[in-house]
């Protein structure tokens, strides 16, 4: 029987085998370290299995920009914030794009646990805050 310890540490090898040479999570490489997990079961198989999917979902958090806008953004303010983004967090940074009519103006990026605003909702909910 395995470790708590050894299984962490098994599935953070299996993460780095599921990694692109931009260290960002792989589907076609996670596929194959299923497949190959799926021939060889190693001992404490649902384990390694639940650890390995923990890994993969937390490098798809910090690998992750989610934009969220109320008017559209442009290609070019895309790949700026992008651009900022992997310059401040020291690695690549893939940013998915979604609309939020609820902001009424500007854009929320959320990066894992970060979330930065730039909004007429997060002005007014600042200023309702101090008066």
């Amino acid at each position: 029987m395995l470790s708590i310890k050894k299984i962490s540490t098994f599935a953070q090898q299996l993460l780095k085998h599921s990694l692109d040479s931009k260290g960002l999570v792989s589907p076609k490489l996670v596929q194959v370290t299923l497949q190959t997990l799926k021939l060889k079961k190693p001992a404490n198989h649902l384990a390694i299995l639940k650890s390995y999917k923990f890994q993969v979902l937390r490098k798809l958090q910090e690998t992750t920009a989610l934009v969220e806008y109320s008017g559209c953004p442009s290609e070019d303010q895309i790949s700026a914030i992008q651009k900022l983004l992997s310059k401040k967090y020291n690695r690549h940074i893939q940013v998915k794009t979604k609309e939020n009519p609820s902001l009424l103006a500007g854009i929320r990026v959320s990066v894992a646990d970060d979330v930065y605003e730039s909004s007429a909702n997060g002005r007014l909910g600042i200023l309702a805050k101090t008066v």
